[in-house]
């Protein structure tokens, strides 16, 4: 499989593209833009790097290889593909960490990004725990996770999945997952309202819950209780 990125400047593909392929017509060609918005990159840059934002300035280059780049770029096509079962977190993650790699990698100007260095649980993410199983309901954005962390988004996410062993957006899936199981077995509320109560609507909570469980929350209900 042969990978290339090309890397332009923002607002350039406001107009149509066209592509042209050097394969033959037998050679499966597939194209995935992603695009990041200059705003993304300043955030960046004030949070985790060490310059001010001032000094981004990303060149035009094309046909390049980053296994990094496409490793996000996948994730974000499996969530498109599966119904976003991670919601808006995963696609902020992934900013965060494109925005990163970009500065630290093909910025003109080098970024030096201040990587936590502390050992043990950071009590900031405690913090974070507690607000998500509070807010179980709640469309929480990666951002105001990492505020009540006190850190940046982008040291938020790694510090967590260092801490925990998993990302935010798997964390607060599984504990939605797991709070459904709680209440399809204690209580008899209706499925609609118990998708409400873990922050799904209710056609998108059936199939998530199928996917992860292997059984519809009403084939789980009657399988918990018999």
């Amino acid at each position: 499989m042969n990978i290339e990125w090309l890397l332009g400047q923002a607002y350039e593909n406001d107009r149509d593209s066209r592509w042209n392929s050097l394969c033959d017509e037998k050679t499966e060609l597939s194209v995935c833009y992603i695009h990041l918005s200059p705003e993304i990159l300043m955030k960046a840059a004030c949070e985790a790097a060490d310059r001010s934002p001032q000094a981004i300035e990303l060149p035009h280059r094309m046909s390049f290889k980053d296994s990094l780049m496409y490793q996000l770029g996948m994730a974000l096509k499996y969530e498109a593909e599966n119904e976003y079962p991670y919601g808006t977190l995963l696609a902020e993650t992934v900013a965060n960490m494109l925005s990163v790699h970009l500065l630290r990698n093909y910025c003109t100007v080098s970024f030096n990004v201040n990587e936590y260095r502390g050992t043990g649980r950071h009590r900031g993410i405690d913090r974070a725990i507690e607000l998500i199983h509070t807010s179980l309901d709640k469309d929480l954005s990666l951002e105001e996770m990492a505020i009540t962390a006190n850190m940046s988004s982008y040291h938020f996410a790694r510090i967590f999945k260092n801490n925990i062993g998993v990302a935010p957006h798997q964390y607060i899936m599984n504990a939605r997952i797991k709070k459904a199981k709680e209440l399809l077995i204690s209580t008899n509320l209706p499925i609609n309202l118990i998708a409400l109560e873990v922050g799904y609507n209710p056609n998108h909570f059936s199939y998530l819950f199928k996917r992860v469980v292997r059984h519809t929350p009403r084939e789980y209900r009657t399988i918990a209780k018999s």
